[in-house]
């Protein structure tokens, strides 16, 4: 789900409006539209119901509702109306793409030492069931990892001694 304020802060700048104009009590095309999409948008990429979308644009929920029906008449008839209902629905779609990505994955920072000389990864890893197992098999190959990230200019062969790699910490970043 998207945050309220950024799909509300989206549609204004995608209008050139504020959000007060948004709200005013106004039949203008230019207000109007605006307040639309803003209803339309909310119901869509949030969990809001129809009366809480009203509280946002100072209506009621029968107001939402009727906004809701005629949406697609006022997109349909309307070219440049429809381009700016398509950007913004491809925008917010592909911003809770990232976002459902973004929570699958979980990010820890390991600091670890070798050869008595601090270094410091991030480590990305899918949050799914086997993940105790991925993160475990993380930590093993982390010798190589650092061979990879911290001295490429030297091959790990025969060098590798697991004994001087001792982890400090492992933090999950946020």
């Amino acid at each position: 789900m998207l945050d309220i304020h950024y799909i509300i802060n989206e549609v204004c700048k995608q209008f050139n409006i504020t959000y007060e104009q948004v709200i005013i009590k106004s039949n203008k095309p230019k207000y109007v539209i605006p307040r639309n999409f803003c209803c339309f948008f909310l119901k869509k990429y949030t969990l809001l119901n129809d009366r809480e979308v009203g509280k946002l644009i100072k209506r009621d929920r029968t107001s939402v509702i009727s906004i809701l029906k005629r949406i697609f008449n006022d997109v349909d008839t309307n070219y440049k109306i429809k381009m700016k209902f398509d950007y913004l629905d491809e925008h917010f779609s592909e911003v809770q793409k990232k976002d459902e990505v973004s929570k699958n994955e979980v990010t820890f920072i390991i600091t670890y030492k070798f050869h008595e000389n601090e270094f410091e990864d991030e480590i990305i890893c899918e949050y799914r069931e086997d993940f105790t197992d991925q993160f475990q098999s993380i930590l093993h190959h982390l010798p190589e990892m650092f061979f990879e990230n911290h001295h490429k200019h030297i091959q790990p062969v025969n060098i590798i001694n697991i004994s001087d790699f001792s982890i400090i910490n492992i933090q999950n970043k946020k």
